[in-house]
């Protein structure tokens, strides 16, 4: 039902990481206990191929789970193991998973690049995606482009990247993210929310009862 008014939005961040459990919470709770997730490295312990394999040079992550599992043999050149009883089925490859590795890195680093490698990944249609590296990372076009690596200005530190809030409102303007500094607003929520007069807050100030740093503009202009 639509009634043309807003609502409270409850957003936690706890609630946000505990979404990335993928299907432990489920298996874990559907199973009773039988299903007992557990740490398993670069690689994940239920299934194969998934996980962080080697690259030429960088990190790749490929999830050839069943239906892709074909079209990564064929386009590793490996049709061989396709239904290799040690590779069959994804029981026999995470059981042999260490062998599988090996086999997928091997032609991974025998590739030219891995953006020639990814492209042919995503034209047959196998998921995977590079491991950016913390600078790849904070200076990718896209991530840019959606402010999810944000710039800002502060007063104080410059310009710089912080990431950017991970939910959007498509009416909702973006938030300018500017700190303030300790009791820039004491005389504005005093006296606009608090009631007091100005009166009353410079008095207070003169007493020692509230205190504020300087802002870095006032300062300069103060100096200059």
């Amino acid at each position: 039902e639509r009634t043309g008014e807003g609502q409270y939005l409850d957003i936690s961040l706890i609630d946000t990481y505990y979404q990335y459990q993928e299907i432990n919470v489920q298996g874990l709770s559907l199973s009773k206990g039988a299903f007992m997730p557990r740490a398993s490295g670069a690689q994940h312990y239920a299934a194969a191929p998934l996980g962080i394999y080697k690259g030429k040079s960088q990190p790749i992550l490929i999830m050839g789970l069943p239906r892709q599992w074909p079209a990564l043999c064929k386009l590793m050149g490996r049709e061989d193991i396709e239904n290799d009883p040690k590779f069959v089925d994804n029981g026999a490859r995470v059981e042999n998973q260490k062998e599988l590795t090996k086999i997928i890195e091997d032609w991974l680093q025998s590739q030219d690049s891995d953006e020639e490698t990814i492209k042919a990944l995503e034209d047959a249609r196998v998921p995977c995606a590079p491991i950016l590296s913390a600078v790849e990372a904070i200076n990718h076009p896209h991530l840019l482009e959606r402010g999810t690596a944000q710039t800002i200005t502060d007063r104080a530190l410059g310009e710089f990247i912080i990431p950017g809030i991970s939910f959007r409102f498509g009416d909702f303007p973006p938030l300018e993210l500017q700190a303030p500094f300790l009791g820039e607003h004491n005389e504005d929520v005093l006296t606009r929310l608090g009631g007091m007069t100005p009166e009353k807050v410079a008095e207070m100030v003169a007493d020692g009862a509230l205190g504020s740093e300087p802002v870095p503009s006032e300062t300069k202009a103060a100096a200059e």
